[in-house]
């Protein structure tokens, strides 16, 4: 992902950021919510880290590091950067991480567009 659109998804979703973020609503979990869940358990998981440890370095309590695992809630858009780091995450990996974290806290007409657009990107023929 290039930085200039993860910037603009950090200016976007910065305008609503709390450091509490909202619940998703019970049986809506979209695919992006799942992604985030799955990315932070593999990456916990290639580290041997468990959620209280990590929950303890990123300053939450460890129930929420399960939830964002299950995907009930939205990790907090203002400390992703921070969990980042404490997982150690740097190229496509961080990459990857940023984005699907910050996708969750994007409005879903610009998530569809983003998503529509990356894909697009993606699948171009090289020349």
């Amino acid at each position: 992902m290039g930085s200039s659109m993860l910037d603009s998804i950090v200016q976007l979703t910065s305008l609503g950021c709390t450091s509490e973020p909202p619940p998703l609503r019970c049986g809506v979990a979209s695919k992006l919510d799942s992604r985030f869940g799955e990315l932070l358990t593999h990456f916990l998981e290639a580290r041997k880290r468990d959620d209280r440890s990590f929950a303890r370095q990123v300053g939450y309590d460890n129930s929420l590091i399960g939830k964002v695992k299950r995907g009930t809630r939205r990790p907090p858009a203002n400390d992703l950067i921070k969990w980042a780091d404490a997982l150690t995450l740097d190229g496509s990996d961080r990459d990857d991480f940023l984005e699907a974290g910050l996708l969750l806290h994007t409005p879903p007409w610009i998530r569809q567009r983003y998503i529509a657009a990356r894909d697009a990107t993606h699948q171009r023929p090289r020349r």
